[in-house]
């Protein structure tokens, strides 16, 4: 029962339901539904443990590559991701 494979130590939702073609919503409803019927207890559920990010790295330093090879030209863009929507509209533009 994919119910039970959740309830494993270090098992996660996402990868139990990846493992079997299955969508991880529709386990955490499966999961939901044996609480509710009383066949699961609320504890025995996978938990989300709070994870300390380090600080992103200034946006000055990152930047978008692109690089395009079609036959024997080669393209290379390098934009920064503070104005990536910008970067979005020529890339567009270009491949029309």
């Amino acid at each position: 029962m994919l119910v039970a494979q959740c309830q494993q130590p270090g098992a996660s939702i996402a990868g139990v339901a990846m493992a079997h073609q299955i969508n991880d919503n529709m386990l955490r409803t499966w999961l939901r539904k044996a609480i509710e019927a009383g066949e699961l207890a609320p504890r025995d559920l996978p938990r989300i443990i709070p994870l300390q990010l380090a600080a992103p790295v200034a946006e000055t330093t990152q930047s978008i590559r692109i690089h395009i090879q079609h036959g024997s030209t080669q393209i290379h863009v390098e934009w920064p991701v503070a104005d990536a929507s910008r970067c979005g509209e020529w890339l567009q533009g270009w491949l029309r």
